[in-house]
């Protein structure tokens, strides 16, 4: 008895995208775990690594490039609001908070992927430079960049930065 291809087809298609959905929750697994390339590196928050495609950071000379927040209040209570914006954003809490830096992990609805948002506070220029990055990957669709976006529209509106 010969077997419709139409049924094969199906079934086939319903294997890929079971393999494909358990193969996603693997890796948010993993991206639970967090890196130890966290943090400043010589004062500046760290580059995203060449060829990246699920990074942005706005220190000079990166790969994946942002500008950074151009704060319209004091620099200190600027990050402060940073702070607080983030903590109001879904998904996402501050993770360390110090006089110049701050971390923050968002996590995805549905895959529970991690990501990081790294903030560094430069008080003389009176400036907020941000990272973010995928744990997991090579490529996240844009969504580290929407997120800073988001963030940066956030605070323009709320008058912290220009």
């Amino acid at each position: 008895m010969a077997i419709p291809i139409k049924s094969l087809l199906l079934a086939g298609l319903g294997g890929i995208a079971g393999l494909l959905a358990l193969s996603m929750a693997v890796q948010g697994v993993m991206s639970h775990e967090r890196p130890n390339t966290l943090g400043l590196a010589d004062g500046k928050l760290r580059p995203c690594p060449p060829g990246s495609k699920n990074c942005v950071c706005s220190e000079a000379g990166s790969p994946g490039f942002i500008e950074p927040f151009a704060l319209t209040v004091d620099a200190h209570a600027g990050l402060d609001r940073v702070a607080a914006e983030i903590r109001s954003m879904p998904r996402a809490r501050v993770i360390a908070q110090e006089q110049d830096y701050l971390h923050a992990e968002y996590t995805s609805l549905i895959f529970r992927f991690v990501d990081d948002v790294e903030l560094r506070l430069d008080p003389r220029a009176r400036l907020v430079h941000v990272r973010s990055a995928s744990r997991v990957g090579k490529g996240d669709l844009g969504v580290n960049r929407k997120r800073i976006e988001e963030l940066r529209a956030r605070l323009q509106s709320a008058g912290t930065i220009r």
